[in-house]
């Protein structure tokens, strides 16, 4: 007999988690935005293009797109958003008014394109730097009686 409630009770325990997890699950409010990026000449595939949604101009999430020109933004809040998308060399693509809605998959495809005016590219510049140190300062003079006593390493 305690067997038996035993049992029962794991089942009601288990079927009330199984509950709890779809009433959390159904009103999840999220959507997730998709798409591919792609030169718009030549229509070859931008790897590791940058991507930016925002809304209220304050970002959301951001990604970059995979080595097929792929991006997923995944767990949107439902709303209207602005997506930047962003290449070196590339004009910089930004499109308003994009709706995410709840539990569904939004598919945008950009295709961008080559800039004409170089001033819109980033421009990476390294640089070296050379410190100068004065010689003074990391002077000093050891004796030959002091040599002797620094520690000796077996090799």
């Amino acid at each position: 007999m305690k067997h038996l409630i035993k049992t029962t009770a794991k089942i009601s325990v288990l079927f009330l988690l199984f509950f709890v997890a779809s009433i959390c699950n159904a009103q999840s409010n999220n959507g997730q935005l998709m798409g591919k990026i792609k030169d718009a000449k030549t229509q070859s595939i931008l790897d590791y293009a940058t991507i930016v949604v925002k809304q209220d101009g304050f970002v959301k999430a951001s990604t970059s797109s995979d080595e097929y020109g792929d991006y997923t933004i995944a767990n949107l809040p439902a709303g209207e958003y602005t997506l930047e998308v962003s290449y070196v060399g590339y004009t910089k693509y930004i499109v308003n008014g994009i709706n995410i809605n709840s539990e569904a998959i939004t598919l945008f495809n950009c295709e961008l394109k080559v800039t004409e005016n170089l001033s819109d590219c980033p421009i990476y510049i390294p640089t070296t730097y050379k410190k100068i140190i004065d010689e003074t300062d990391n002077k000093r003079k050891i004796q030959s009686d002091e040599i002797l006593t620094l520690p000796q390493r077996d090799w």
